[in-house]
């Protein structure tokens, strides 16, 4: 993804929510959003990009979500089951909300912070490798600089704290 320098110096501010709507905001992901480092592979290289998402069935949820933060909205019901779910009319549509952009989800942590109860150690792993990368991408005036081991190391502690207590 290529940024501009605005972009990634606006990465430093908050959103322009009000206090109980960040509360809210932070309320719903710490209930049901996942805050991670996604990590996909190519024949040539891996890329790793930040992620902010929250999935349910209640669309003005997830619209509000948007509305108020940006990111992307989506229909998901095809992501679950391999797509099957979608055949099954007895079964509600499932809508995301996700950020993906560097620069909106240090500004999405950075705000919400404060209130996050039972995801904060992950976000504020998200906000600390977003912090540095976006450090590195503006002191190299490049948006493809390759990922280092300390990126892999955010990738991996995140990894850690989202697959805590699982047996």
């Amino acid at each position: 993804m290529g940024w501009s320098k605005r972009d990634l110096e606006t990465a430093m501010e908050v959103l322009a929510l009000s206090p109980t709507e960040a509360a809210y905001v932070a309320g719903i992901i710490d209930g049901e959003g996942t805050i991670f480092i996604a990590r996909t592979k190519t024949p040539k290289h891996f890329r790793l990009t930040v992620r902010v998402s929250v999935q349910m069935t209640h669309k003005p949820t997830i619209q509000w979500l948007f509305d108020k933060v940006g990111g992307c909205l989506y229909d998901a019901t095809h992501l679950r089951r391999g797509g099957k779910w979608a055949n099954k009319p007895h079964h509600k549509h499932i809508w995301e909300w996700r950020v993906h952009s560097l620069p909106l989800a240090a500004r999405l942590m950075r705000t919400i912070m404060p209130y996050l109860i039972t995801k904060r150690e992950q976000a504020e792993v998200l906000l600390e490798f977003c912090d540095q990368r976006i450090d590195r991408l503006l002191a190299e005036g490049n948006s493809r600089i390759a990922w280092s081991d300390e990126d892999m190391a955010f990738y991996f502690r995140l990894r850690d704290l989202n697959t805590a207590g699982v047996i």
